[in-house]
């Protein structure tokens, strides 16, 4: 039994295998563990996993200045029904505590958690309240940072039974990650980041900014999902690849007659697991996902031991006409209109990883209190977390591809077509030089890195149309390379240039438009017109600002700046009758020097709200 508990564990907590075993024999003694390390060595790995293991309840008690021992032993409350006072339970109550940096709270605060463990027991308003068997404390305190700490002093040890330290892996566990960035120097998808920032051009971001994680599945675990929904058949189409079953020749007995289990709607279908499978399976109750109705099916898939939960939306998009003959984009069947606003994702203090989960639901409600049912994410591809929480918020999702290739020619690119929309008219993008992709190298990595991000988030339904280039940023072949994505994805319409350097291909004529009269163009290949740019009316919020230094392309003082972006949003939705399909407003908030987001860069004040 011992051995298989520290083998469980030591497949979570590895290279320390000394430690493993103290915290062990403190469980069989009935002691406590005082962890003294720098974080991030899995101090709460090892206490989760020890849990886990044993099938303990698990508590985390996170200490602070201000943590009370009410907090930690429970309190009595007055119940007005009954008339009595009832004992509330505290964070104590659990089988396997983890004290995390017990010496940041008070003496007071400590000395009720070590009466606890030295009793068994916990006295409130003189009732005791036994604690549950077995009872385990894994107090931790860092032994390098004592700034603001209260550190236990050494006649309070003896609660302890062992005092540890994990410390770090050795080298034969220890993964090293080096990735080289070039920015702007190099021809690598990057977005808007440079070396040198300013104006629409950030400042790059370095390091890992997005989660990476680890994962120990069984020998036999699903490998990939695709989530294919067919509203107007009424069901839903997976596409499994399971990993472990060996070949169609295996004689393994462990795999005959492995199934694989997936609960829609209550109902559990059971199938024959093979290495592809497809399934097909009803809805029953059809309720399409729209911004107006954002409804998200629960999905579960389990193949043999590994079990999956997930979601997906019966929803479609796609083009069609109008009753009154104009092209337009449609959602489940029908014209709708994408009123929209572009979105960086870039915040001031952590640039593109988001400073905490609340501050990407911000954005999203805050676009949504402004009547906006579409978010362009701009040159940047998110944490699976906001496409998450735009699924169940209701925000359709128009998703560029991020920009790559060499340096670019911004004179031709960018100023000159901005304010001559001519010059992006004629020219053909086979001209690798001209628009940076002289390398073949990058040409395919941008082909290959294209069709994986589509592969990525092919399962969020939020999503409704793909940006393949912007304002000629690195463009190529865009003609083929949309044949390419419309047979990985048939599903959704594709912008394959937006705002110049059409080529008459994909499925909108996709326009950016600042300083014209705005209007809707008719396309001779009958798409529909989208404004996938518009607006960047520029308004400086002082003491919300980076610097003093300001990017947009019409300025205005806060007090005019609500009635500007009014009419300009206005404009659009009378273009919807000469057939104008959509229109995206430039842009969410504030980045940097650029000054024209509807919240400043800080996030605290909502431009719109000034008058």
């Amino acid at each position: 039994m011992i051995d298989t508990l520290r083998a469980r564990i030591r497949e979570y907590v590895i290279g320390n295998e000394d430690t493993v075993d103290s915290v062990l024999i403190c469980l069989l003694a009935g002691g406590h563990v005082l962890l003294e390390d720098v974080p991030g060595v899995g101090k709460t790995t090892l206490a989760k996993t020890l849990a886990g293991s044993i099938d303990c309840s698990f508590g985390r008690i996170q200490f602070t200045p201000d943590t009370l021992p009410s907090d930690i032993v429970g309190v009595s409350v007055y119940n007005l029904k009954t008339q009595e006072f009832e004992y509330k339970e505290g964070a104590i109550m659990r089988e396997i505590i983890l004290a995390d940096e017990i010496n940041r709270t008070s003496p007071k605060t400590q000395a009720s958690l070590l009466e606890a463990m030295a009793e068994g027991s916990v006295t409130v308003d003189g009732i005791r309240h036994e604690l549950p068997q077995p009872f385990m404390v894994i107090a931790t305190q860092n032994p390098i940072e004592f700034l603001g700490t209260y550190p236990l002093p050494e006649a309070q040890m003896d609660r302890f039974l062992m005092r540890l330290s994990i410390g770090y892996p050795n080298e034969e566990n220890e993964l090293k990650l080096a990735v080289k960035d070039d920015t702007d120097q190099g021809t690598a998808c990057r977005g808007k980041q440079t070396l040198s920032p300013a104006g629409m051009f950030y400042q790059g971001q370095s390091g890992i900014w997005q989660t990476v994680w680890m994962e120990k599945v069984p020998s036999v675990s699903l490998r990939s999902m695709k989530i294919t929904p067919l509203p107007d058949e009424q069901k839903v189409r997976l596409q499994l690849k399971i990993h472990g079953l060996g070949e169609p020749s295996s004689s393994d007995p462990s795999l005959s007659g492995l199934k694989v289990q997936v609960i829609l709607e209550g109902r559990t279908y059971t199938f024959h697991a093979k290495k592809n499978l497809r399934i097909t399976l009803p809805v029953k109750e059809l309720r399409l996902w729209s911004p107006e109705n954002p409804f998200l099916y629960p999905l579960e898939i389990q193949a043999g031991e590994d079990k999956v939960s997930s979601y997906f939306a019966m929803r479609s998009f796609g083009t069609g006409v109008t009753p009154a003959g104009q092209p337009c984009l449609t959602l489940n069947g029908r014209p709708y209109f994408f009123n929209g606003v572009l979105d960086q994702g870039y915040w001031p203090e952590s640039l593109m990883t988001a400073p905490a989960d609340e501050a990407m639901i911000f954005d999203i409600t805050e676009m949504k209190k402004l009547s906006f049912n579409t978010i362009r994410k701009h040159l940047k591809i998110e944490p699976a977390r906001w496409y998450y929480h735009c699924d169940r918020l209701g925000m359709v999702v128009w998703q560029d591809m991020v920009n790559g290739g060499g340096p670019l020619n911004k004179l031709l690119v960018t100023y000159m077509p901005t304010v001559l929309p001519v010059v992006g008219s004629h020219l053909k993008d086979d001209h690798y030089k001209l628009l940076s992709r002289s390398s073949k190298k990058s040409r395919d990595q941008f082909e290959k890195d294209t069709l994986r991000m589509i592969r990525l988030l092919y399962n969020s339904p939020c999503i409704g149309l793909w940006t393949l280039f912007n304002e000629g940023w690195g463009q190529f072949d865009s003609l083929r390379i949309t044949e390419r994505i419309k047979a990985e994805d048939p599903t959704r319409p594709v912008d394959h240039a937006s705002g110049w350097f059409d080529q008459n291909g994909g499925d909108i004529l996709s326009v950016h438009n600042y300083y014209s009269a705005l209007r809707a163009k008719q396309d001779k290949q009958g798409r529909p017109c989208v404004l996938t740019e518009y607006g960047g009316c520029d308004c400086l919020i002082s003491d919300h600002v980076m610097s003093e230094t300001t990017y947009g392309y019409r300025h205005y003082e806060p007090e005019e700046f609500a009635e500007a972006v009014h009419s300009l949003i206005g404009e659009c939705r009378s273009l919807r009758e000469e057939g104008l399909a959509g229109a995206i407003y430039t842009q969410l908030s504030d980045i940097e020097e650029e000054t024209n987001g509807l919240l400043t860069w800080d996030r605290k004040v909502c431009k719109l709200d000034i008058t």
